[in-house]
């Protein structure tokens, strides 16, 4: 008479292999996933990347521009105080 116990036993001591053309199977989906994947977040990162760029250099501008606004000021200012002294 088969015990229980060793019914179990031969359940869960069996060898589970996995055939080979699974395996190939699952590097092919990650190689696939990767290579769609991979390109998308390199572009996305490029994005983001060239924004800051961007946004840094409209700071610039704008602090440029400021400061052009201030020497026309000044350059106004001299000429102002150059026309006094001639007179």
């Amino acid at each position: 008479m088969i015990n229980i116990r060793d019914e179990i036993d031969a359940i869960l001591n069996e060898e589970k292999n996995l055939p080979l053309s699974t395996l190939f199977w699952v590097i092919f989906i990650i190689v696939l996933l990767i290579g769609i994947f991979a390109p998308r977040i390199y572009i996305k990162n490029q994005i983001y990347y060239n924004s800051l760029d961007i946004s840094n250099l409209y700071h610039q501008y704008i602090i440029l521009k400021e400061e052009n606004r201030n020497l026309k000021l000044k350059i106004e200012k001299a000429k102002f105080e150059n026309e006094k002294i001639e007179l």
